[in-house]
């Protein structure tokens, strides 16, 4: 089975070697597929961002004081707290694919 990038891949050059012949409705398909992503990237940041106020007020800690208290081994390995910095980690990388999303979907 060909993944997505191999078949994005094959996209690429299939445009590269004639940009004039590209359909308007690949390009209409592939604006409305990087919306897409985005309405479901936006969606589970919305969760994320949820799952994060509850440790907050669980914890009366920002996430900003809890991730340099739990980087600096002041908090423990307490499993919420594990939990705590992966949700961190997953909203920064979430944030990161949606910066490039949204900067490459037309307007």
């Amino acid at each position: 089975m060909v993944s997505v990038l191999e078949k994005m891949r094959k996209l690429e050059e299939y445009i590269a070697a004639d940009s004039a012949a590209v359909d308007p409705v690949l390009e209409l398909t592939l604006d409305k597929l990087l919306a897409r992503e985005i309405t479901r990237a936006t969606a589970r940041k919305k969760t994320l961002t949820a799952q994060i106020a509850k440790f907050e007020q669980q914890y009366h800690l920002s996430s900003e004081d809890f991730l340099a208290q739990f980087q600096a081994g002041t908090l423990g390995d307490d499993i919420d707290f594990i939990e705590w910095a992966a949700t961190l980690e997953m909203l920064k990388n979430l944030n990161d694919r949606l910066t490039l999303l949204e900067n490459n979907l037309e307007k």
